[in-house]
């Protein structure tokens, strides 16, 4: 599998790394761990299909909730 970036997210879902087709939900969904989640995407345009990983962090300011950071993309 190779590792791409996946620079191109909406506020309703994410774009096809390939194509930039709006893409509302992925397939599914994993917790890899508890501040570790695992999206698989596929495209229903270009059939492009690909995962993102979201790594959660515990907030530095008490009043803030989690965080969320973008990791990385890998294409199948």
């Amino acid at each position: 599998m190779a590792v791409i970036s996946a620079n191109s997210y909406s506020p309703y879902g994410i774009a096809c790394v390939q194509c930039n087709e709006n893409l509302i939900a992925p397939n599914w969904s994993t917790y890899v761990s508890e501040r570790h989640v695992s999206h698989a995407w596929s495209c229903d345009l270009c059939g492009h299909q690909f995962e993102t990983s979201y790594y959660l962090q515990l907030a530095t300011h008490p009043s803030e909730r989690f965080l969320l950071n973008l990791g990385d993309s890998v294409s199948t």
